[in-house]
């Protein structure tokens, strides 16, 4: 379990640091869909924990397949 937390604790900051230089980028990612992103929360956060939300919900782990 430790190598899954140290893998999604740097894709964590890999995502911090690639929406970091575009706040633009951040706020397409958080706005996809139909509610809009809690004002509360910084965008560029959201947009990273966002991609790791997507990358483990991705994973056949995850996924039941028939």
């Amino acid at each position: 379990m430790n190598e899954e937390l140290e893998i999604l604790t740097e894709f964590l900051k890999t995502g911090r640091l690639q929406v970091a230089d575009s706040g633009e980028a951040a706020q397409q990612l958080i706005t996809v869909g139909n509610s809009q992103p809690p004002a509360d929360i910084d965008p560029q956060e959201l947009a990273a924990w966002t991609s790791v939300c997507r990358l483990v919900l991705n994973l056949a782990e995850t996924n039941t397949r028939n």
